[in-house]
């Protein structure tokens, strides 16, 4: 993988993590508020869609096997407006946070293992151009 490719891959990781961020966000807001208006609503289930999608891709950009891809988001996903999460029992709504945070937590390690590529990558190409040059000056 090139630098370059990194460099993508890191993007897309904030990326997601940013819409991820925003997902809990709204849930969140609409678990202390009683009244759900519609453009929360729309918010929300358009939030979730694009997260879905992008899972995917981001999981295929970064290399990641299909059996180690566990976003931790059943619950999550499971609640299909915002307008149910008044009927939904303390123990899910406690299960949703939790798998919320895992989640969070896989994906920023996933970023942080970006990042540590990158920086060995770019110090392993300072490393061989230097060699490249030390060994003409030698010829």
């Amino acid at each position: 993988m090139t630098v370059k490719a990194i460099d993508k891959n890191i993007k897309k990781t904030r990326d997601f993590l940013e819409s991820w961020k925003r997902f809990h966000d709204i849930f969140e807001s609409a678990l202390s508020r009683s009244a759900i208006n519609r453009k929360k609503e729309e918010e929300f289930l358009l939030t979730k869609d694009l997260i879905s999608a992008r899972y995917e891709e981001l999981m295929d950009g970064i290399g990641v096997r299909p059996s180690r891809r566990v976003l931790e988001s059943g619950s999550i996903y499971g609640v299909l407006s915002l307008g149910e999460l008044s009927s939904i029992s303390d123990e899910s709504l406690s299960n949703i946070k939790e798998q919320w945070k895992h989640s969070f937590e896989l994906l920023e390690g996933i970023l942080g293992r970006l990042e540590r590529n990158k920086k060995r990558m770019e110090s392993f190409g300072r490393l061989s151009i230097a060699m490249r040059r030390k060994k003409r000056r030698r010829i």
